[in-house]
């Protein structure tokens, strides 16, 4: 074997390993409700030894971290494949209605979960939801007050990911933030 093909081995095994970690850290948060499981719980759900998470990430605010920026990328990735399968032109106010429904998945419950504790932490960087949701939104070309939009959409998606308000609510919810904003 030469040393590329050993070099190629070790990095798929890095980017497997940092995968199920993730992926661990994923489901064993979706399980609790909460960001609250140790370490050690991680490691175990994903077969690996709780050093090993410290290897690919310095720190529980690190892990945390990639583990929302991988769940928003999965969620944009939903919902730009919802787009593409009715063949509709993404606009503020669709994609803000697909949101709202992921953010009413038990993903968007995890992501909220996690958010609070990055904040907590001080670790928010490039996982902050909505800085995120603020520059997603100046793309789409909302005008006016992005920063408040962006607050509301958070919330009512924070009322959905904890059950405050369910899907039968995203309709009411649009019309709440039509009135205060002109969403196209």
């Amino acid at each position: 074997m030469t040393y590329g093909a050993r070099m190629k081995t070790q990095q798929e095994r890095r980017r497997t390993t940092r995968a199920a970690i993730i992926s661990a850290t994923y489901e064993t948060f979706a399980e609790l409700g909460s960001a609250d499981a140790s370490m050690e719980a991680i490691a175990r759900k994903a077969g690996i030894t709780k050093g090993s998470i410290h290897y690919h990430f310095d720190n529980r605010a690190g892990l945390l971290a990639a583990v929302a920026v991988w769940l928003f990328t999965a969620t944009e990735e939903r919902i730009a494949a919802h787009f593409a399968a009715i063949s509709e032109r993404q606009t503020a106010k669709s994609y803000i209605r697909q949101l709202l429904l992921e953010q009413a998945s038990p993903a968007g419950r995890v992501l909220f979960t996690i958010g609070d504790a990055l904040e907590q932490q001080r670790g928010l960087m490039e996982a902050d939801p909505y800085a995120y949701l603020c520059d997603k939104l100046n793309q789409l070309g909302v005008t006016g007050s992005v920063q408040v939009l962006a607050a509301a959409v958070m919330q009512m998606g924070r009322q959905l990911a904890y059950g405050e308000a369910s899907g039968d609510d995203i309709d009411d919810m649009m019309a709440a933030l039509a009135e205060g904003c002109r969403l196209e």
